[in-house]
């Protein structure tokens, strides 16, 4: 049973897409338009390394597509497409794209923006929404929006980029008793980044094994202001469990362990910072 629970908890990590985002206002809006006025094209890349993992992307990409409603088409394609030589339906205004692999940081999520999605916006006069499901992809919000703010769109068209701040677990969070996904998310029509309520990770169990030490920013819900959360060790109730510890979303003044570790826990000697 271990060694089958191990496996389990390999694939969650190296899959490591995301699909449980909760829904802002702003989305709901932009949502609404889209069945409305937009026909939209569905596409899923898959990672392209390490080559023996390439079959759990294509999984991956086969479950994101599923859960896409309102598409005129779903494809997989693989991560290095080129959108402008692609043969999109000439009624699409809304390229919906999905990402299954590996991912470096914000550095490499800007590039991918820069490099592979808005020059098909336009040369097509089309929108984009982007799901990095890769971990890390949003590891610097911050950054992201500040790119995303020196580009200028046509008045009909938008761009939306969301990825997870920290290392993730995909469609199983779904099956968990919290949200495990710590996404964060940009918009052109928005002026700020779009950052989860921390109602939904403060105090909520995170996974030792692979989330140690992550952190992620999300918003007060009573004064919407920023506060960031790592995945920590903290004390149950000292009566009934004087020596039983739990992983759970912590301020870090709130954290037993971060004298373990003040730079950040890196699995397998860093792994996840190509996530």
């Amino acid at each position: 049973m271990k060694a089958f629970g191990d496996a389990i908890f390999i694939f969650i990590f190296l899959t490591c897409f995301h699909f449980s985002m909760k829904a802002s206002a702003q989305e709901i809006r932009d949502a609404t338009e889209i069945h409305a006025h937009f026909k939209k094209s569905c596409y899923c890349e898959t990672g392209n390394w390490p080559k023996d993992q390439k079959k759990l992307f294509e999984i991956g990409c086969a479950v994101w597509l599923a859960r896409q409603s309102g598409c005129n088409l779903k494809e997989i394609v693989d991560e290095d497409i080129d959108y402008t030589q692609k043969d999109i339906p000439k009624n699409t205004k809304l390229l919906s794209v999905g990402y299954v692999g590996h991912w470096d940081n914000s550095k490499h999520f800007i590039d991918y923006l820069d490099n592979s999605i808005l020059p098909v916006m336009r040369a097509k006069s089309i929108s984009a929404d982007v799901d990095n499901t890769a971990c890390d992809a949003m590891h610097d919000p911050e950054r992201v929006f500040d790119y995303l703010k020196t580009q200028s769109f046509a008045p009909d068209q938008f761009l939306k980029a969301r990825g997870n701040q920290a290392i993730s677990i995909g469609t199983w969070d779904v099956i968990l008793p919290s949200d495990l996904n710590f996404i964060a998310e940009v918009s052109s029509r928005v002026n700020h980044v779009i950052y989860p309520s921390c109602g939904d990770y403060e105090h909520y169990a995170c996974l030792q094994q692979y989330q140690l030490h992550e952190s992620g920013k999300c918003v007060e819900d009573d004064a919407g202001d920023l506060r960031q959360l790592v995945c920590c060790q903290v004390k149950l109730d000292p009566y009934e469990h004087p020596y039983q510890m739990r992983y759970q979303w912590e301020q870090r003044q709130n954290c037993e362990d971060l004298s373990l570790s003040q730079s950040g826990f890196k699995f397998f000697g860093g792994l996840n910072e190509g996530f």
